[in-house]
């Protein structure tokens, strides 16, 4: 009788262990440098326009809404213009954007572009990521359909001062030659 009830105790936490190894979200809205959400560094080495593409991946289930806030730090000193919604937004990244998806989104979704004039004088590497919304204590997500609201897992982008310097962004250009030299 032992050896069924220690392969019952394996059977019900294996299946456990395996959904807790999994260090994917279900969700994350991040910064970006392209609508794609893969660029994870923009330049600030000159005057000009500087965007930033708020982009939420949904990787399980399904948003309706979405709330953070996006205020730069101390490190970027560049001048907020505003932004482009792609959804219904009240508010706005400055003091708290509550985003809600016309039909349920699922996959990548571009949530809206923020615009700053930069003027090249930013600290290098500056980290910017997005906040909590104001009263909440993290970035929250709103299943369809859903009343409550979920955890979201946030992801900053990098600013450099330094051209072609991605300040260790884990997206890095390299050459065909330089990937198969680090196989020898």
């Amino acid at each position: 009788m032992r050896p069924m009830r220690w392969a019952l105790v394996v059977s019900v936490l294996l299946p456990a262990t395996a959904v807790l190894a999994n260090p994917l979200p279900w969700t994350q809205i991040g910064l970006y440098g392209d609508p794609a959400g893969t660029v994870n560094v923009v330049y600030d080495v000159a005057p000009g326009l500087i965007e930033f593409h708020v982009v939420q991946i949904v990787h399980v289930e399904t948003a309706g809404a979405v709330r953070f806030t996006a205020q730069p730090p101390p490190c970027f000193t560049a001048t907020y213009l505003g932004e482009i919604h792609y959804h219904a937004t009240m508010g706005n990244s400055q003091q708290g954007a509550w985003v809600l998806y016309g039909p349920c989104a699922t996959g990548t979704v571009l949530v809206m572009t923020i615009q700053f004039a930069g003027d090249g004088t930013s600290g290098h590497c500056c980290w910017f990521e997005p906040q909590a919304y104001p009263g909440s204590n993290y970035i929250d997500t709103q299943l369809c359909g859903d009343t409550y609201w979920h955890w979201t897992h946030g992801e900053g982008i990098y600013i450099s001062a330094v051209p072609d310097d991605n300040c260790g962004s884990p997206v890095e250009q390299t050459t065909w030659s330089e990937i198969k030299a680090m196989y020898r």
